[in-house]
């Protein structure tokens, strides 16, 4: 599906190519027949069969340009509302192969994490065990368990 949109792209933006390539000589061709029709209108006396071919040439030719500018915007409206076809699937495997990495690397590293999150959380149960000790009326034997998860820490990284 994405190869053919993506072809699909590409002949469209060479057909608008083409259409702009055509627009481009409609207009150089009206500029030169302009010029044309001013440097015989400068002309003592005016070359009348001349200046009436070259007019009818430019008319023909501004006629032509109109119409090729007219298409070319109707196309370009086209493409404006079928943009969003094209850009989907651009998008979409865009997204599918962030989504792929960043599985992979939560997958990765997840044991790790899973490890650091649970000796911390212990550690810190045995932090607040061994405060709720020292405030103790009652004392009894001293474990001191922070010591021995300190030294599985050390081991497990």
């Amino acid at each position: 599906r994405r190869q053919a949109s993506v072809l699909r792209l590409h002949s469209l933006f060479s057909n608008m190519n083409t259409a702009t390539k055509k627009r481009s000589q409609a207009k150089n061709e009206v500029e030169s027949l302009r010029k044309k029709k001013d440097k015989l209108y400068k002309q003592h006396p005016i070359p009348a069969e001349k200046y009436q071919n070259t007019v009818k040439l430019l008319n023909s030719a501004e006629e032509k340009h109109t119409q090729t500018h007219t298409n070319l915007i109707n196309d370009l409206r086209t493409i404006s509302r079928g943009k969003y076809e094209y850009f989907e699937p651009c998008l979409e495997s865009l997204l599918l192969a962030q989504l792929t990495y960043y599985r992979r690397v939560w997958k990765t590293l997840e044991p790790a994490i899973q490890e650091a999150a649970d000796t911390e959380s212990t550690l810190s149960c045995v932090d607040n065990m061994e405060r709720l000790r020292s405030l103790s009326i009652v004392t009894g034997p001293q474990n001191n368990l922070k010591a021995k998860m300190l030294s599985r820490k050390s081991s497990v990284f």
